[in-house]
């Protein structure tokens, strides 16, 4: 059984639907969260835990960092700004809930543990630090997807031999050596250029890049931050979840053929029918209705899998990104 644990003053904030599921549910107030986090209090760490920061407030990144990297952390979050944003990020924290939809916080997470990963494909990433591998992860396996880590540029070049490989991630703050070694091979085997290479660093630290530049711009064109990267994953994982389903729902009908009922008042309709009072297809026939039930269904779960991510996406320009000198 999967054990979920609230960080909160709140108790009675959760009503019943929020202890519902096969999960292991507890409670520690934040007055009595120590430094050293699930293990120094003498609990077994959760597989979940839900943070409600209106009970935290300003210990909410002590009590990010003193939890580590091990459970998976969502936050109850009504109103974002800049300065949480930053620490969310800083801590690999993906998902945010608003507390208004804490009734629905058990199928959020029935909804994470629906995982097939590998089936989407596969996604390479050289990166030795835990925080970008956490967030990540916690990303791209809800789309299916499954990551490969790689700390050295070795192990990198053998897991880019992986089918169905979708992206090569790689931090260009990884140690400057293992980066050099990564483009050098990158130049010289010509199979390897066919999947994108997206380059992000933790601008904080600077952005040095000097020897590697001209080897880099043959890569990618941009340098993301991790912030900007998690936002493009989300982005083009949820546009290739969602867009086929919308597309699916437009051919489990005959949808062209019908499409002017959409546009047009009835009395339109009527004409363009050419007085044929049962013309097209019989929608209301039971195949057609499961079909229609059907995709909604998976359109729904789409839906419920980025309903934590979407902060995530911010609106930005071309312009907004560092340029590896290959230009906008």
């Amino acid at each position: 059984m999967k054990r979920v644990c609230f960080i909160t003053d709140r108790k009675d904030f959760f009503p019943a639907a929020c202890y519902e599921g096969d999960f292991d549910f507890s409670f520690i107030p934040p007055s009595s969260w120590v430094d050293g986090g699930f293990s120094s209090s003498g609990m077994p760490s959760p597989d979940y835990c839900i943070i409600d920061s209106a009970c935290v407030s300003a210990n909410l990144e002590p009590i990010l960092k003193s939890m580590g990297t091990d459970p998976y952390t969502i936050c109850l979050i009504d109103a974002m700004d800049d300065d949480l944003r930053s620490v969310l990020v800083r801590n690999g924290v993906t998902d945010v809930i608003d507390p208004n939809q804490r009734r629905d916080l058990v199928t959020y997470i029935e909804t994470l543990e629906d995982r097939h990963m590998g089936m989407s494909g596969n996604i390479v990433v050289l990166d030795d630090d835990e925080v970008h591998r956490r967030a990540i992860r916690n990303i791209v396996s809800r789309f299916g997807y499954r990551v490969l880590y790689a700390d050295r540029a070795e192990t990198m070049i053998e897991l880019m031999q992986k089918p169905n490989l979708q992206f090569v991630l790689v931090n260009l703050g990884i140690d400057a050596c293992e980066l050099n070694e990564f483009l050098r091979h990158h130049s010289i085997r010509v199979e390897m250029r066919s999947t994108p290479v997206i380059a992000y660093r933790d601008m904080s630290s600077g952005l040095y890049i000097h020897e590697v530049l001209r080897g880099l711009n043959r890569l990618t064109r941009f340098i993301l931050s991790p912030d900007e990267l998690y936002g493009f994953l989300v982005d083009i994982m949820f546009k290739k979840d969602i867009m086929p389903l919308l597309d699916g729902l437009n051919y489990s009908v005959d949808y062209k053929s019908s499409s002017h009922y959409a546009q047009e008042p009835l009395k339109r309709i009527y004409y363009i029918n050419e007085g044929e009072l049962f013309r097209g297809e019989n929608i209301l026939r039971s195949e057609n209705l499961d079909r229609i039930e059907g995709v909604l269904s998976l359109i729904n779960k789409s839906l419920s899998r980025v309903r934590g991510l979407k902060w995530l996406r911010r609106d930005v320009s071309r312009a907004d990104f560092t340029t590896c000198g290959a230009g906008v």
